[in-house]
C-alpha cells in the first residue's frame, strides 16, 4: 500500500478529517504505487497573507485575533491541524501551544485545512524554512518537503509522482503540503500529536 513507506491512506492515520481527495483529483489513484492521501472539505476560502504563521498566531495581521469558537473539532481534526502546523512551519516536534491553539480556532471558525495550508505556504516562516514558494519549482518544492517534513531525500518515483500531481489543475501546493503533513511517515515520526486533547473549552494540550 505504501511506496517505499512514503505516504499513507490518510483516513487510517487521522480519522475522518481528510476524507475526500478522490473528489479533487482527476482519475482514480488507487492503482498508483504511492498510496494517495485524502483531504477534507474545501470550506470557505481565504486570502491569508505572508509573515509568520506561528508563535502568537499572527500571520502578518491578515487573519487577526482568534474568532469566537464554533462547534468545536474532534480530536482527529485537531490532530490534523497539529500535523499541518508542524510540517508547514518546520517545527520538528516543537509545537508551541499558543500558535497551535490559534490555528485550531481558525479551523473551528470555518477555515478549511486547505485554507490553513495556504496560510502556511504564504508565511515568512515557511519561506525561511523551505525557500520562497513563488520561486521554487514544483519539483524543488516536493524535494524540500521530503527533506524537511519527512527528514529524508525523496526517491525518484515519489518525487515524480507528487510533481505530476501538483501539475494538475485540481491538485495544488496546499494539497501537496497536506499530503506530506498527514502522511503515515510524518504521523509515525510525531507520536506526541496523538496525545492532543481539549483540556478546557478552546484549550488544547499534549497530555502525555
Amino acid at each position: 500500500m505504501l511506496f517505499g513507506g512514503l505516504l499513507p491512506s490518510i483516513g487510517d492515520g487521522i480519522g475522518g478529517a481528510l476524507d475526500d481527495i478522490n473528489d479533487g483529483l482527476t482519475g482514480g489513484l488507487g492503482d498508483i504505487p504511492i498510496d494517495p492521501p485524502t483531504f477534507g472539505d474545501d470550506g470557505p476560502s481565504s486570502d491569508s497573507g505572508g509573515g509568520s504563521a506561528g508563535g502568537s498566531g499572527d500571520a502578518d495581521g491578515d487573519i487577526g485575533e482568534s474568532p469566537e469558537l464554533g462547534a468545536g473539532l474532534t480530536d482527529e481534526e485537531a490532530e490534523t491541524v497539529a500535523y499541518l502546523y508542524e510540517a508547514g512551519l518546520n517545527r520538528n516536534g516543537e509545537i508551541d501551544l499558543p500558535g497551535l491553539n490559534f490555528w485550531i480556532d481558525q479551523r473551528e471558525a470555518g477555515f478549511s485545512e486547505r485554507d490553513l495550508a495556504n496560510a502556511f505556504l504564504q508565511s515568512g516562516e515557511f519561506e525561511a524554512a523551505f525557500g520562497d514558494p513563488d520561486t521554487l519549482s514544483d519539483e524543488a518544492l516536493v524535494e524540500v518537503l521530503y527533506r524537511n517534513v519527512l527528514d529524508r531525500e525523496g526517491e525518484a518515483g515519489g518525487i515524480a509522482f507528487w510533481t505530476s500531481q501538483v501539475a494538475q489543475e485540481s491538485f495544488d501546493r496546499a494539497d501537496l503540503l497536506l499530503a506530506f503533513a498527514a502522511s503515515a511517515e510524518n504521523v509515525a515520526g510525531s507520536p506526541f500529536v496523538e496525545t492532543l486533547e481539549e483540556t478546557a473549552p478552546g484549550e488544547w494540550e499534549f497530555v502525555a
